[in-house]
């Protein structure tokens, strides 16, 4: 059965759908965000393709994503694709952050970009793959430049290991990364992910909570919901209402006593008790007032 939840509530490494593709859970901030991955990647496509000849800057280098035709796709057509999916997360609640561009032996050349979609940098990687978060049989580009050659991406192997390709091998996957929002509902089925059930009831009211709970006592003990008995002079009462059962005497042990009861109608027992005694007095029923739960005195 599939549920509603909100992002927050998922255990990193859950896979949800997020309109135009899968994505993974990493991991939630308290600033009300979640950094989540792709479950798989998208396309092989080059880190980046060299600008034609006359338009090459002096300054031009194939491994900073700053320039990297690649940065420039996902941004515009993978971005656009979250609005034409229609799905639970849009354009909009993509959170724009800073993706670090230092290389892997900590140089910061080309310092960092703003971005909505990025990529993992090295550090990212080791940080959610100690924690199992990140297996995948692909190979995949991350956002760190090589140090060693302008030329070559730091990426990760189909062993989960890394190391460095040249920027234009175009038979390397994208897994793109992004951060959302942290309160956003999406849909996951309940048997597939682990939520705590208070997470669950909370978006149910009282009432819905009480029906539920009757539906599933009917279900055990075969009474239909809302089956209807005639007590005393000509009142009917269904299941879920709560009545006051009083007047006469039952015996128990070695001694008498009055019959005063408040109990719900969970099934045909409760029923045939009501015959029993002289009076029955319907006080309502736990659709409606739910507050009578707090009545029942067995």
């Amino acid at each position: 059965m599939s549920v509603k939840v909100k992002i927050k509530h998922l255990k990193p490494g859950t896979v949800f759908n997020a309109g135009p593709v899968a994505v993974r859970v990493l991991e939630h901030f308290a600033d009300g965000k979640t950094l989540v991955i792709t479950d798989k990647c998208i396309a092989d496509r080059p880190f980046t393709c060299q600008p034609f000849k006359p338009n090459l800057p002096e300054d031009w280098k194939a491994n900073n994503w700053r320039t990297s035709t690649l940065r420039a796709d996902l941004n515009r057509d993978f971005l656009n694709s979250f609005d034409e999916a229609g799905g639970p997360i849009l354009s909009k609640n993509i959170i724009p952050a800073e993706w670090d561009l230092t290389d892997s032996d900590g140089n910061n050349t080309y310092g960092s970009v703003t971005d909505k979609i990025g990529l993992l940098t090295e550090a990212m990687f080791r940080k959610y793959s100690e924690q199992r978060l990140l297996d995948l049989d692909d190979w995949w580009w991350l956002i760190t430049p090589d140090p060693d050659n302008s030329d070559t991406v730091r990426l990760v192997d189909t062993d989960g290991t890394m190391y460095h390709t040249y920027a234009f091998n175009g038979h390397r996957g994208v897994r793109p990364a992004l951060y959302v929002e942290s309160e956003i509902e999406v849909e996951v089925e309940e048997d597939e992910v682990d939520i705590p059930p208070s997470i669950l009831l909370d978006r149910f009211t009282t009432r819905q909570l009480v029906e539920e709970l009757f539906r599933r006592i009917c279900t055990k003990t075969g009474v239909k919901e809302r089956y209807p008995r005639m007590v005393g002079e000509g009142q009917e009462i269904y299941f879920g209402d709560v009545v006051r059962l009083f007047g006469g005497e039952y015996f128990q042990g070695y001694e008498y006593y009055e019959h005063d009861q408040t109990i719900v109608v969970k099934s045909a027992n409760d029923i045939e008790a009501m015959e029993e005694s002289e009076n029955v007095q319907l006080l309502g029923n736990v659709w409606d007032n739910p507050e009578l739960l707090k009545e029942e005195s067995v």
